[in-house]
């Protein structure tokens, strides 16, 4: 659901560090074959490679893949006229709209996660993301009147879930599930590889990225993190992963320029206001997809020290945190498994006694 400045790039270079080492796996014999496919899909950019018998077989189950993402897109995708949030946005009472199990589902968790992210992260922003534009490229900032207004209609608990249908008490509110719902697809479509015995794979959905596996030589995917800078793409820091999520937000994923500010998507939801906090990226590494979507948003908003603190409560959860002056901080876990690979990022220093 996201459209961005300098996007697609980020995933042209994390695909290509993935297709690097898959070349090199590639180099001793191997009775399985590499199979990738790429969609436009969910309003992105989709890759999904697998290894598997044969080609008729990686195309397949590729295929069955990239069918369950569409039909969570056709259920979710605010782009979709007749999709179920959709048809919620444009209610004209307080009647429940009937909804599916599978919407209602991932609405549910949206909510939940406001609740764990003591409101950083909150499903109920779409008259706010309209407001802004960003992702229609607009340069008009809002004005304090309309952005104060907007902030009225961002209450989830006016939110009603019934059996199988939404109502919502809050005329103006507007669900947009851009924060969760690729988290939630690239976690369904690895459960339908997994249910037809793919056991290495790569799924790709804008960069919410699961690292299925390990590599045809029996390693770990290496995956690359994108130089947050605007007007660069290299990768600054790789990590290996298998049977993990790694997702990450950025200020530089889509903005505008206004008189030579830059206003970015990921907006504050106590001001009303693109975040402007010291955090320029923030990577999270997790069990599942949906996590890793959800936290890097929250943990944007945080910010630093609210975020790692956040991070270190968590189970299974890792994050990397890039600042604006290119320091690189990680949480307790990570410690001594990534590489810096761009010498213009490094640790904070060390505090001697």
């Amino acid at each position: 659901m996201k459209i961005f400045h300098n996007k697609i790039n980020t995933i042209a270079i994390v695909v290509t560090i993935f297709l690097l080492f898959t070349v090199l796996a590639s180099c001793t014999p191997q009775p399985e074959k590499h199979v990738v496919q790429n969609q436009f899909i969910l309003g992105t950019f989709g890759h999904i490679q697998v290894r598997a018998p044969s080609e008729y077989e990686g195309e397949r189950v590729i295929q069955l893949a990239f069918e369950r993402i569409r039909d969570i897109e056709n259920l979710m995708s605010i782009s979709i006229k007749e999709s179920d949030i959709s048809r919620i946005n444009t209610r004209t009472d307080y009647s429940p709209t009937d909804i599916d199990n599978e919407t209602l589902f991932v609405v549910q968790k949206g909510i939940r996660y406001e609740e764990m992210t003591y409101g950083a992260f909150n499903i109920a922003l779409g008259t706010l993301i309209n407001l802004w534009d960003v992702n229609k490229q607009n340069d008009k900032i809002p004005n304090k009147t309309c952005i104060i207004s907007a902030l009225k209609y961002i209450n989830t608990d006016t939110i009603r879930l019934h059996n199988s249908a939404i109502s919502i008490e809050c005329p103006h509110l507007l669900i947009n599930l851009g924060g969760i719902a690729k988290g939630y697809a690239v976690d369904e479509a690895v459960k339908i590889l997994k249910k037809n015995n793919v056991t290495s794979s790569l799924v790709s959905l804008g960069g919410d990225i699961y690292a299925l596996g390990y590599r045809g030589d029996g390693l770990p995917w290496v995956v690359g993190i994108q130089n947050p800078k605007i007007g660069l793409n290299n990768v600054i820091i790789k990590l290996p992963l298998s049977n993990k999520a790694i997702v990450t937000s950025g200020d530089y994923e889509r903005y505008f320029l206004k008189d030579g500010v830059r206003y970015h998507h990921i907006l504050d939801p106590t001001t009303g206001h693109p975040v402007d906090n010291q955090l320029t990226s923030v990577t999270i590494i997790s069990d599942n997809a949906i996590d890793g979507d959800v936290f890097s948003t929250a943990v944007f908003v945080m910010g630093l020290e609210k975020g790692i603190e956040f991070i270190e409560s968590q189970s299974n959860v890792e994050a990397i945190l890039i600042t604006k002056d290119n320091i690189v901080h990680i949480t307790s876990g990570l410690e001594n498994k990534i590489e810096i690979i761009d010498s213009a990022f490094s640790y904070p220093p060390k505090v001697t006694s």
